[in-house]
């Protein structure tokens, strides 16, 4: 399962709620980040499923949203060349 924030979202959100239940295990998670970082951790096929409860950090939020408006800022720019 992947998390933004482990401590986080054992704390609150649907993670929390899933352990609560005995469903999910703290080291059943694994960060946003590292999933990035390390392909070790992503699906290795179409077969397989991620479950990702991303429960708002405001670093990752800020990095995502510079990221989509420069690739929008970008795709304008091309569109309203002569």
């Amino acid at each position: 399962m992947v998390v933004d924030s482990i401590d986080q979202c054992v704390d609150h959100g649907d993670t929390a709620h899933a352990m609560r239940a005995g469903i999910v295990q703290k080291v059943d998670l694994v960060e946003l980040g590292n999933v990035i970082r390390e392909p070790s951790y992503r699906r290795q096929n179409d077969d397989q499923i991620t479950i990702a409860d991303l429960t708002g950090v405001a670093v990752q939020d800020i990095q995502i949203a510079k990221h989509v408006y420069r690739k929008l800022s970008t795709a304008a720019a091309v569109r309203t060349e002569p």
